[in-house]
């Protein structure tokens, strides 16, 4: 039995979990959050024991703490127990569960919403045109996070290319989140027509849990990421 010491709520955050001895990250949401740890949903998760850095991201705040990946592995993610939390890191985190809101309904019968796509963005940067090859780290109808190192800004329009399919729309860059020494960026991007086919996949959710990736809301994404 996994024993919890503190009420858990459920939270939704961009989380990016850091394992400190492969130097590999996965990007996933928060669901339960509470001042001793959280569960993370991503497409894949790291053993039981792992140590990490984890950083979330939600209405312009940030949170970062060290720690450990609990046994409470699945395939829906990981659990995550915080070992050492800086006092103003520890303020964020009060400061979020302080915080009440009303979920968001999701449409029923939606596809994945952590979906992994390769995609082609290009474009115009101030290096000049570029065409850069990445991956999706979550997609609705008509919106997607993404990874890229090209140097754009909000409101530019781009085009995105599915790497499966070939279909092209273009999309406007909606959100921009850079971090230092970092040469990815994650961006959040809105298609400038509906991309339910662009996906290749029957049916994809309407929205993301968030209106912006600087904007993300307390949601109940326990309903919202169904798999």
């Amino acid at each position: 039995m996994i024993e919890r010491r503190a009420t858990r709520f459920y939270f939704g955050a961009i989380a990016e979990v850091n394992d400190l001895d492969l130097r590999r990250e996965l990007v996933g949401i928060s669901r339960d959050l509470s001042l001793s740890g959280a569960f993370v949903k991503t497409s894949e998760a790291f053993a039981s024991g792992t140590e990490v850095r984890v950083r979330l991201t939600a209405s312009g705040a940030h949170f970062a703490a060290t720690g450990r990946v609990t046994a409470n592995v699945t395939l829906e993610g990981m659990g995550i127990e915080f070992i050492e939390v800086l006092p103003k890191d520890h303020a964020v985190l009060e400061t979020w569960l302080s915080i009440s809101t009303n979920a968001f309904s999701p449409a029923v019968g939606c596809d994945r919403l952590i979906r992994s796509v390769p995609v082609f963005v290009s474009g115009e940067s101030s290096t000049g045109t570029f065409v850069e090859e990445t991956q999706t780290r979550f997609i609705t109808s008509e919106r997607a996070l993404l990874h890229l190192r090209a140097a754009v800004s909000p409101g530019q329009v781009v085009r995105l290319k599915n790497g499966l399919t070939l279909v092209e729309e273009k999309c406007r860059i909606v959100s921009v989140d850079a971090k230092p020494l970092e040469k990815r960026k994650l961006l959040e991007v809105e298609f400038l027509e509906s991309a339910r086919k662009f996906w290749g996949v029957k049916r994809v959710c309407d929205r993301f849990p968030f209106s912006r990736l600087s904007q993300i809301s307390v949601v109940a994404v326990d309903t919202w990421l169904r798999f």
